[in-house]
């Protein structure tokens, strides 16, 4: 049985083109001193955002307010492209 990630582009949060739509995958171990952190403001696995800015800090729109994720956490942030109604 082929896993669902084989068949869908994966890429970190700060690969995510800005005005995208993107649905979180996975926080990678890496990002886990900062996991708890970015759980609590609303970024998990299933999480649908809007890019709104990349670079330095990555913005994203989630939940009804906009969050600014460092480059080094974004990194760590496993994201899959999403369609806007999606």
């Amino acid at each position: 049985m082929i896993d669902v990630l084989d068949r869908v582009a994966v890429l970190g949060l700060d690969r995510a083109p800005a005005g995208g739509w993107v649905r979180v995958v996975e926080l990678r171990e890496q990002a886990a001193e900062n996991d708890c952190r970015l759980r609590e403001m609303g970024l998990y696995e299933g999480a649908r955002l809007l890019v709104q800015s990349t670079g330095d800090p990555v913005v994203v729109a989630l939940l009804g307010t906009r969050l600014a994720v460092c480059g080094r956490c974004a990194q760590h942030v496993q994201v899959s492209l999403a369609a806007a109604g999606d």
